[in-house]
């Protein structure tokens, strides 16, 4: 990724952004957005606060790319990525807010959570040789302090998308059921 890809993504969240204000101006505010829990690291009951985040990710990843951190700058990308598609999706279907995921979408995304898991714990990995290696020097710690976290972060969404997956799976036996005694009548 070069800084130009970086720019464009700036570009494109800042138009994206005068959109979700105008969407949280004309929507109610909810208990809670229907982003997935491994999308953002906070939950808002607007769509605007959370470019805050992804603004945050944009700068962090072109500090990456100037510096040629290329595992950072992968995962960051995937991260802005998916951020970006996910506002994008709910700002062309305002009623996906209410609409339950099936089933193979979570499988989907449980898979995409385990590959972020093994290149963060890859990540955690060099980060730890890079703070042993640099003499335990205040920016390497709060970089493999950051990373950590991403990696907690990332196994808690993968826990809670298995607790889901069996509900989900209960609840479509019991309508596939339902629906096989009515026809049976």
């Amino acid at each position: 990724m070069s800084n130009v890809m970086v720019n464009k993504l700036s570009a494109l969240s800042q138009s994206l952004k005068i959109q979700a204000q105008t969407f949280d101006q004309n929507n109610p505010p909810r208990s809670k957005m229907a982003f997935d829990d491994w999308v953002f690291n906070h939950s808002h009951r607007v769509l605007t606060p959370y470019f805050s985040e992804i603004e945050h990710n944009i700068a962090e990843l072109s500090r990456c790319v100037e510096l040629q951190q290329i595992e950072e700058v992968e995962y960051l990308g995937e991260i802005v990525e998916n951020q970006l598609s996910a506002v994008i999706k709910l700002l062309h279907n305002p009623v996906a807010l209410y609409q339950a995921k099936p089933t193979t979408t979570l499988y989907d995304e449980l898979h995409q959570l385990k590959v972020w898991e093994a290149r963060l714990t890859t990540l955690v990995s060099t980060k730890r040789q890079e703070f042993h290696r640099f003499g335990r020097a205040p920016h390497a710690e709060s970089a493999l302090l950051a990373t950590e976290q991403r990696l907690m972060r990332c196994q808690r969404a993968i826990e809670q998308l298995k607790n889901k997956l069996p509900e989900r799976e209960e609840n479509r036996e019991q309508q596939n059921y339902a629906r096989d005694d009515k026809h049976e009548r």
